[in-house]
């Protein structure tokens, strides 16, 4: 029997649900609230469902919309994706949505395509929002040794024959223990448990995509010589994140941007290990919305 979802919102909050059909790729996307737009975007191997609290906890002072990367949940794939092409994909959405301007908000992997499309989309963009962002492979904290050993993993399997391969052996529970396990321990993923859940429920079109966001994610060096931008930037950050190094992404981001409204939180871990709840977030983290917003 499949696991219940927990109910990340109380009833009494509005969530919409839609189909945006593109050019490129239809995403399926939430929102809510009425305020100012705001397009979350999304870490890899994120569903809208894990989202719910966030969005609704942004809901509070914007119009917060949170979609699917393509080849995730309903969201339809890309014939060829990339973080580049994905600018085009999200610029699509704002003129679907209507929206003129945006704020754009990226946590951990998102601010690789946050930052990526802001470089095209910079004019339409009235403030960035980044937490826990990766942003230069260099913030990585992994072993050079055990970096080294996961990009010869993921140049392999980029091959479509290769993918199909590994998809299968993730359906099986030796199968997706085994890559759980060599998350864990080469890659310094986090929660064993959960990630061999979702590992095992990854469809195929999900695995296609992330091959290549993975090799993206070890490659990523370009930001710290973009454009420096105007728009204002709120930062947020565990000092102890175990995946990325704070110090190295605080001072890319006061690089990157002019303005940067920095909070230092002290998390022992880069994911929540539980999903969280709009409860949650309003009864540990009010003041840091008032400060976004």
């Amino acid at each position: 029997m499949p696991q219940a979802r927990p109910s990340l919102v109380p009833k009494g909050v509005k969530v919409s649900r839609g189909i945006a059909s593109l050019p490129l790729c239809d995403l399926h996307y939430i929102e809510v609230g009425s305020g100012p737009p705001l397009i979350i975007v999304p870490a890899s191997m994120s569903e809208v469902w894990h989202w719910e609290g966030l969005v609704a906890f942004m809901g509070q002072r914007f119009r917060a919309l949170f979609f699917e990367l393509p080849g995730h949940g309903l969201s339809t794939p890309l014939e060829h994706y990339s973080s580049k092409l994905m600018t085009q994909v999200i610029t699509d959405l704002l003129d679907h949505l209507g929206f003129e301007r945006v704020s754009l908000m990226g946590f951990s992997f998102g601010g690789i395509l946050t930052l990526t499309a802001l470089e095209c989309l910079s004019h339409r963009v009235n403030r960035v929002i980044l937490i826990s962002p990766l942003i230069d492979s260099s913030a990585l904290r992994i072993a050079p040794l055990n970096q080294h050993f996961l990009r010869t993993l993921i140049q392999l399997s980029q091959g479509p024959r290769l993918q199909r391969v590994i998809h299968r052996s993730l359906q099986s529970d030796a199968g997706s223990a085994l890559w759980a396990q060599l998350a864990v321990r080469v890659g310094n993923a986090e929660h064993l448990d959960i990630l061999k859940q979702n590992i095992r429920a990854t469809p195929w079109q999900t695995v296609q995509t992330l091959a290549v966001q993975l090799d993206e994610i070890f490659h990523t060096r370009h930001f710290l010589h973009s454009a420096h931008y105007t728009q204002p930037c709120w930062f947020a950050m565990s000092a102890r994140d175990p995946l990325i190094d704070f110090s190295f992404t605080a001072d890319a981001v006061r690089q990157i941007f002019s303005s940067v409204d920095e909070t230092r939180l002290d998390l022992p871990y880069h994911r929540p290990p539980e999903l969280p709840s709009l409860e949650y977030l309003n009864h540990t983290f009010p003041h840091l919305l008032d400060r976004i917003s």
